[in-house]
């Protein structure tokens, strides 16, 4: 197998236009001599390749490109939902048994208002300074709708300027929130029972907050599910 190679310069080094593209020929190089020595036999098939069945893996996706802010301050989770148009995605198949499908979520947060960011007394000492997402899982395994938190991440409304053990004041004070950052994770869920004994159903992405009087906007947001088809 062909290796393409890069100059490395030091502090100081004024290198020649040659020397900057070096990298670059020594790439085209290699990649006009590529053979079957660079590749295992079956490395691919039509499956890997294929737009329609059979495939070996299929992605399902819901995207949103909004930039327009909808604020969320429920303490439960709420499926985020902007223009009516809640972010889910309706998968509606059987995995096969061994089945591994991997879902990932994405988006951005918008302004914040946080008026309560560190509790003062008891087991909710800095709670209320976070937010958080879950992705939902819904199925059916034979007996009804059941869903499952594939995964939680929580994110902080402001940054932290005094011990979260302070007991003199619930307030923030002149913390300023972290605004317009992104967020966005990924899991996945393996399926070990039997080819077809469970229809996975959807998957939605929600949002909290720990206390009402904070509130998250959120604008362009997504989800996404692939399956890796055995």
């Amino acid at each position: 197998m062909g290796i393409a190679n890069k100059q490395h310069f030091n502090e100081g080094d004024i290198p020649t236009a040659a020397q900057l593209n070096s990298g670059y020929d020594s790439l085209a190089t290699q990649s006009a001599a590529i053979n079957d020595n660079n590749t295992a036999s079956g490395w691919i098939t039509g499956r890997h390749i294929y737009s329609a069945a059979p495939a070996a893996n299929v992605l399902k996706s819901y995207m949103n490109p909004t930039t327009t802010l909808t604020a969320y301050n429920s303490t439960t989770y709420t499926t985020i939902s902007q223009g009516g148009n809640p972010c889910e995605i309706t998968l509606n198949y059987q995995p096969n048994q061994w089945e591994i499908t991997r879902f990932s979520m994405s988006g951005l947060v918008g302004t914040l208002e946080c008026n309560i960011a560190y509790d003062y007394v008891g087991a909710n000492v800095g709670k209320p300074n976070y937010y958080a997402f879950r992705m939902l899982l819904t199925y059916d395994a034979g007996a009804g709708d059941v869903t499952e938190t594939l995964g939680e991440w929580g994110y902080s409304f402001t940054p932290q300027s005094r011990l979260i053990t302070e007991t003199t004041s619930s307030s923030n004070g002149t913390v300023n929130p972290i605004q317009w950052q992104t967020f966005q994770a990924s899991t996945l869920r393996q399926h070990n029972g039997a080819s077809g004994a469970i229809l996975y159903k959807k998957v939605e992405l929600q949002v909290k907050v720990f206390d009402a009087t904070n509130t998250v906007r959120i604008a362009r947001h997504q989800i996404f599910a692939v399956r890796g088809l055995t």
